[in-house]
């Protein structure tokens, strides 16, 4: 499997809508996947501390030249001319989603100078591979992905989006009627027994908008199962 390749602008496009991704993740009963293979295979290989499992998702159109990027829990498009340099850093991967016998990025975060860069896929090359084949076996490879973790994953965070950012904020800044009725977007686990799983689920808030207004989405923080 190869796991580099040039970067694709086109691949974000082609990502399902977070409706549509949930309801083929739901018809393949994706969440069996993820609490028994793919949870096995992370505990199996010791990266419960790099990665995660993602819903591979989208809920806007990104501008031609732009790239999504995470900067201090804030997630924006940023004009990228491939070079994937900026502001003294670099712009690295961290969500990944299987297309055409690779691993195709679609969400990057931004590492400045001061700070090491994540480890590489090649650098866990053997659990990338099995990772996928399970997925691409189940017939998700579209809709589940990849994570590289932050470390922030279980300090109960929110993620609301405005327009086209997605902001992070600490779970007593929103009101808990908010927290409800979510859809499940991310799984990570501890590297210790009982080896809980943790998940990320993302609702819509539901209020009256002006014609052609994106309504507000809100993503719930770190629940256990």
């Amino acid at each position: 499997m190869n796991l580099s390749g040039p970067y694709d602008p086109t691949a974000f496009h082609g990502i399902s809508s977070l409706h549509d991704a949930d309801k083929h993740f739901q018809s393949k009963n994706g969440l069996s996947l993820v609490e028994t293979k793919l949870k096995s295979l992370i505990l199996q290989h010791g990266v419960s501390n790099l990665f995660g499992v993602a819903l591979v998702h989208r809920h806007f159109d990104l501008e031609e030249g732009t790239i999504l990027v995470e900067k201090d829990m804030v997630t924006a498009p940023w004009k990228c001319d491939g070079s994937f340099t900026k502001h003294g850093g670099r712009i690295v991967p961290i969500s990944w989603f299987f297309k055409e016998g690779r691993p195709y990025p679609y969400e990057f975060g931004f590492f400045p100078y001061s700070k090491t860069d994540p480890p590489k896929l090649e650098q866990h090359a053997s659990f990338v591979e099995a990772f996928f084949d399970a997925v691409n076996l189940h017939g998700l490879d579209h809709f589940v992905g990849l994570r590289r973790l932050s470390g922030h994953e279980s300090t109960g965070m929110l993620e609301c989006t405005e327009g086209k950012v997605n902001i992070m904020f600490s779970s007593n800044e929103i009101p808990a009627e908010l927290l409800q009725n979510g859809t499940d977007t991310m799984w990570f686990f501890d590297d210790q027994p009982p080896y809980r799983m943790y998940r990320c689920a993302l609702a819509l808030v539901l209020t009256i908008c002006c014609e052609g207004a994106e309504r507000p989405k809100v993503k719930c923080p770190i629940f256990q199962a």
